[in-house]
C-alpha cells in the first residue's frame, strides 16, 4: 500500500530521514538535506550532508532545537536514554550523546 503524503499532518521536503523516535508531543529525527545535483541514476538513493538530530513538534511539524552532528549517521542509528539524552552512532564508529 503506497502512503499518500497528502493525508499527511505535516512532511518535510528535500531531507533525508534515517532514524525517528516518537515522544508524547515530539518526533525526535536524524535528518540530512539532500545534496542538489543535476541528476541522479535511477534506483541510486539520494545522498545527503549537513546530517542533524532534531525535534519536531507533533501536532504542527514546526522544528523545536536541532544539533549540528559531526559525521554520517548509522541507519536508525538514534536511541533516547531515561535521563532525556539522545544517543547516536556514526558510520565513523563514534557516539555522540545530545542533552542538555
Amino acid at each position: 500500500m503506497a502512503l499518500d503524503v497528502q493525508q499527511a499532518l505535516w512532511h518535510i521536503p528535500d531531507v533525508d530521514v534515517n532514524g525517528v523516535v516518537l515522544c508524547r508531543d515530539a518526533a525526535v529525527a536524524v535528518v540530512g538535506q539532500r545534496k542538489r545535483s543535476a541528476g541522479r541514476r535511477y534506483g541510486m538513493q539520494p545522498s545527503s550532508e549537513r546530517w542533524k538530530l532534531v525535534a519536531f513538534d507533533r501536532a504542527t511539524g514546526k522544528e523545536r532545537w536541532s544539533v549540528d552532528l559531526p559525521g554520517e549517521p548509522v541507519f536508525n542509528g538514534l536511541a533516547p536514554s531515561s535521563e532525556g539524552i539522545w544517543l547516536l552512532t556514526l558510520r565513523d564508529g563514534s557516539v555522540v550523546a545530545v542533552g542538555e
